[in-house]
């Protein structure tokens, strides 16, 4: 009937609503009270018109007695909540005890991350011990992974880490990849290759050290300082 099919809308546009609650429902945020109210209204009806049909049987013919007008009263207060449930200026709002407050970086990243279910964190060229908890940075749980480059097998430890060692590059791919980073633009001038061969030669094959001073030749004009 009419209201089975309005209510089936409904339970459509409560589920695109949940899904953008997913997404703007972030940290210092709240859902609008209209929103809210939108919502247990949702969930009432849903009740209601359940136990409606439940108790008329869902094959009987309303077409007359409190019946028929019971069922026009509820499919009249569906049309209005699947109108009531567009949100067109968003669903939430800024939380009143934040308003105002600044936070520190370290909080603001910590609350972002705690939300996520699965991420992997990648800490890039690490040189001592880092606190994560002072970072910011929540202890990895299941579903989520915590990887760092660095040089040295003491961080490795400190940090209890896996330890995977990276193989220096041999020296026909040390130049493929900095040539690739410098660019054949500076590498075609004149008297620049055989310059750049000798100070990829001298990064020993380590790609952190390749693509670092590889960037920093692509912006020096004066190569002699070289």
């Amino acid at each position: 009937n009419d209201l089975k099919r309005k209510v089936t809308e409904l339970n459509g546009v409560k589920e695109d609503t949940d899904s953008k609650i997913k997404t703007e429902l972030q940290p210092r945020k709240k859902l609008k009270t209209e929103v809210q109210i939108w919502l247990e209204n949702v969930e009432r009806i849903n009740g209601e018109v359940q136990k409606f049909n439940e108790q008329i049987g869902e094959s009987i013919t309303l077409t007359r007695g409190f019946h028929a007008d019971d069922v026009l009263k509820r499919t009249r207060e569906v049309e209005e909540l699947i109108q009531q449930g567009k949100f067109q200026e968003g669903l939430v709002v800024d939380h009143p005890q934040w308003i105002g407050q600044v936070l520190s970086t370290t909080r603001m990243l910590f609350e972002t991350l705690s939300r996520k279910s699965r991420l992997v964190m990648i800490l890039d060229d690490i040189w001592e011990e880092v606190s994560l908890e002072k970072v910011g940075i929540p202890e990895p749980s299941t579903g989520s992974k915590l990887v760092l480059t660095t040089r040295s097998f003491d961080v490795c430890r400190k940090m209890s880490c896996r330890a995977i060692k990276v193989k220096p590059l041999v020296e026909k791919e040390s130049w493929k990849l900095f040539s690739e980073k410098v660019g054949r633009d500076i590498l075609n001038i004149p008297g620049v290759e055989p310059i750049a061969k000798k100070i990829a030669k001298r990064c020993a094959g380590l790609p952190l050290g390749v693509i670092t001073v590889a960037s920093c030749m692509k912006g020096i004009d004066d190569l002699s300082e070289w």
